[in-house]
């Protein structure tokens, strides 16, 4: 294939590289994402257990967020990406030894979840800074376009594996696949030439955690966006945890539908990464973000009240939709805010911010258990668009001070 017909991001060599490494790690996170949720449901029968097992994946950036952003400032980017996927091959590959086992135990396959999203919390903002030395600021939005279309675009068919996979050769299945394949992400994304030097000077892992917080205080816009992304995570992204319930009983289908209704998601996903790729610098805005909130909550009201699964599948679309956009332009706002050797640690600052959602996966869980997943996906749009709307009012008053750069 002629390099011509690529995407402009995709002629450059070093980040082609990353790119096919990345969706091959991504492919297995969703994987892994859809199998441990119906494993866990499956061996408990609880859709509170079902969603822990979701949060756990995401409670150790809370203590290690910060701190994983400086260590992506520190070290070469494209070796910790490497060294995290393949630390959690072994975590994965454990949880799949334990279901095959005659009395797999729940909370050492929980524990398993917990240590393997640890890797990601470093992942994260070393994939996304690793992006922004390549291009540099000006063209760094599309690329993470280019960048989130490959890796949304991969997660369709790991959704669909995933769920095919369970029906046909048990839940042990997608864990061994998904170690093969964060091992094979791994060995592509090793081999990335180092792009900057390190640094000569290191005044140790908490000053330069701390510096970082100190300048990210004193910059609004990161502020702002880092609230409404905690806000989003704990009340709007916690609706993947409900799926598996929402699959179970609101659908009435089994886990090749549950697989269905996440490949919508990931169809929502890719368009939106697909309009961060072709709009660029023009969709970084934080009134964007706003109008995203507002949709995104919308969509999950009209899904709680949805029995119809063709129309489900289409909300889900949507859904999926915001939740990418909302993503994406939130990665570039942050890294355009921040001077260059701050990225990895204002993103990992995204990361803390959105470790709290774990917060929201077990209070919608809790109340999906008590009172249904309808009312719990209910709760969770209506809460997003009221955050939405306090946030519209704040983010006028700091476009008006600064002079509408927002």
């Amino acid at each position: 294939m002629k390099l011509i017909l690529l995407p402009v991001p995709l002629r450059e060599p070093r980040f082609r590289r990353l790119w096919f490494g990345s969706i091959t790690i991504a492919f297995s996170e969703w994987l892994e994402r859809l199998a441990l949720g119906w494993l866990v449901l499956e061996l408990t029968n609880s859709i509170f257990l079902s969603t822990l097992a979701f949060a756990v994946r995401n409670m150790p950036s809370m203590f290690l967020g910060l701190f994983s952003g400086a260590v992506a400032d520190l070290f070469p980017r494209q070796r910790l990406i490497a060294f995290m996927a393949g630390f959690r091959a072994v975590t994965i590959l454990s949880i799949g030894g334990l279901a095959l086992s005659d009395d797999p135990i729940t909370w050492v396959i929980l524990v398993l979840a917990a240590v393997g999203g640890a890797t990601r919390t470093v992942e994260i903002p070393a994939t996304q800074a690793l992006i922004s030395d390549i291009f540099g600021r000006d063209g760094t939005p599309r690329a993470i376009g280019i960048h989130g279309f490959g890796v949304r675009m991969i997660s369709l068919f790991g959704a669909l594996a995933a769920g095919f996979s369970i029906q046909v050769m048990g839940s042990a299945s997608p864990f061994f696949l998904g170690a093969t394949f964060l091992l094979l992400g791994a060995v592509v994304v090793w081999g990335i030439p180092v792009l900057r030097p390190l640094r000569p000077r290191w005044s140790g892992l908490w000053r330069e955690t701390i510096d970082g917080v100190r300048i990210m205080r004193k910059t609004p816009v990161v502020m702002a966006v880092l609230m409404l992304a905690f806000m989003t995570e704990i009340f709007g992204f916690s609706y993947n945890a409900l799926l598996p319930g929402f699959a179970d009983r609101s659908m009435n289908v089994g886990p090749a539908g549950l697989g269905t209704l996440t490949f919508a998601s990931g169809i929502g996903a890719l368009l939106g990464m697909a309009i961060v790729a072709s709009y660029g610098f023009r969709m970084v805005a934080l009134r964007t973000v706003i109008v995203v909130m507002i949709c995104f909550g919308c969509l999950l009201v009209g899904l709680a009240s949805m029995q119809s699964l063709p129309i489900a599948l289409l909300l889900l679309v949507g859904i999926g939709t915001a939740t990418a956009l909302l993503d994406a332009i939130g990665w570039a706002l942050l890294q355009r805010h921040v001077p260059d050797e701050m990225r990895g640690r204002v993103l990992g600052a995204w990361i803390w911010a959105i470790s709290f959602g774990w917060i929201g996966a077990v209070l919608i869980g809790a109340v999906g258990e008590i009172a249904g997943v309808d009312v719990a996906l209910r709760l969770g749009g209506v809460v997003v668009c009221l955050v939405a709307a306090i946030g519209a009012f704040f983010v006028r008053r700091l476009a008006l001070s600064a002079g509408g750069a927002t």
